[in-house]
């Protein structure tokens, strides 16, 4: 990873998102970091640009933070890391989370827990 990460924000939350970003700018000032509202806008975003990491909400309209992972992944411009953050902690999907790759986090947004979510940026 560069110095300068480059991260995607997908979280149906406009006020998730600018929490989610201001503790990234806290911790990465430098990071360049773009946002998406639902599946589309992160598909969209995927196709334009490689990112080093995208952190997905699992609940959002339309298509789910799992299914919009698997998706992402499989894309040519895959995301170097993906993780969910979410406040659905059932075991369930935290098993089908690890099944695809994807590193699950807890919510509620705060500072501990992005400075974890960004730490997997030097694995």
């Amino acid at each position: 990873m560069s110095s300068t990460p480059d991260i995607l924000v997908v979280d149906d939350s406009k006020v998730s998102r600018m929490l989610i970003r201001a503790m990234i700018a806290a911790t990465y000032p430098q990071a360049r970091i773009a946002e998406a509202a639902e599946a589309n806008q992160a598909q969209a975003a995927v196709e334009a640009q490689r990112f080093d990491l995208a952190i997905l909400d699992m609940n959002m309209p339309g298509m789910n933070g799992l299914d919009l992972a698997g998706t992402l992944l499989a894309h040519a411009n895959a995301p170097q890391r993906v993780c969910m953050l979410s406040a659905n902690v059932q075991d369930a999907t935290r098993l089908r989370a690890e099944e695809r790759g994807v590193l699950f986090f807890r919510k509620p947004v705060s500072e501990p827990v992005i400075a974890e979510i960004l730490a997997t940026l030097s694995h």
